[in-house]
């Protein structure tokens, strides 16, 4: 462990194979961002604005499809009894789409859970991530220590993924919706996809933990996905046959490791020390 910084993570052995240094922040800085964190947390207003920028765990998106799967069953019920008969395949396959996309939805969601449930640091970092790649602008922002929302980051480069260009200060959960829409959002013509692979504790001292991430970056062409649903819904098994031709054939992967540095603060809850998600890395992006 590095002497100058009590927090660095242990480096890698001659067995772990080589990696680039990872710069840990400096103890004096970590001190003063949790003198920060901890005296924004007495203030109970801004503890009450996070929370409400978090929101609940089920989000809006998924209470509005569970709400048509819902109107769709009564619907099916009157068409297969009254209906044309026409009519009854389309009004299947209506309902078991809704059905089948609200559950999708429902279980997305509670992967994360409420910001202000208690967790470990690792569980904490992998619902930042995931707060960014589902749109819960909020959530991640809510995540944010102080610091963090002050400083500027700038877009990542994850060629080959197809990403924006751009320096953001997060300080609302605007800011953290302009930023992640250049990397794990999709736009300017790409569906873009992150998955936490794996996430699992460095160190953990006092208040201070490090967390090392190891996610998976996607992307595909817009106008792939759509002739794939198209051929897939016209098509059938043929169809779904060209979607998956054209999935493999023009995805595009980067697979990155690198640590996020978090911040316990007074209530309990983890914070990150830095907007940069990938703060720390180990891979060089």
């Amino acid at each position: 462990m590095s002497e100058d910084n009590p927090y660095a993570p242990p480096e890698a052995g001659p067995s772990e194979g080589k990696k680039a240094k990872t710069k840990r922040p400096p103890a004096g800085d970590l001190g003063e961002a949790l003198e920060r964190l901890n005296a924004h947390l007495s203030d109970p207003a801004n503890v009450t604005a996070e929370r409400a920028a978090a929101g609940g765990r089920i989000r809006s998106v998924t209470i509005v499809f569970i709400a048509i799967a819902v109107l769709m069953i009564p619907l099916l019920v009157t068409v297969m009894e009254n209906g044309p008969r026409a009519a009854v395949p389309l009004v299947i396959i209506g309902t078991v789409v809704s059905v089948l996309l609200s559950l999708a939805l429902v279980v997305v969601d509670l992967t994360v859970p409420k910001r202000e449930q208690l967790t470990s640091p690792d569980l904490m970092a992998k619902s930042f991530l995931r707060a960014l790649t589902m749109g819960r602008h909020g959530y991640a922002w809510a995540c944010l220590s102080p610091t963090a929302r002050e400083g500027t980051v700038r877009a990542p480069n994850l060629a080959p993924i197809p990403t924006k260009s751009g320096t953001f200060t997060l300080r609302s959960p605007v800011d953290v919706r302009a930023f992640s829409a250049t990397f794990t959002r999709s736009g300017a013509g790409n569906v873009r996809s992150m998955q936490v692979r794996r996430a699992s504790v460095v160190e953990e001292k006092g208040d201070v933990a490090t967390v090392e991430v190891h996610a998976l970056f996607q992307a595909w062409p817009q106008w792939a996905v759509i002739i794939g649903a198209i051929s897939s819904t016209l098509l059938g098994a043929a169809g779904a046959l060209v979607w998956v031709v054209l999935f493999l054939t023009l995805r595009k992967t980067r697979e990155v490791t690198f640590q996020k540095t978090l911040l316990r603060g007074s209530n309990g809850l983890w914070y990150a020390y830095s907007a940069d998600p990938f703060d720390g890395q180990i891979e060089p992006l």
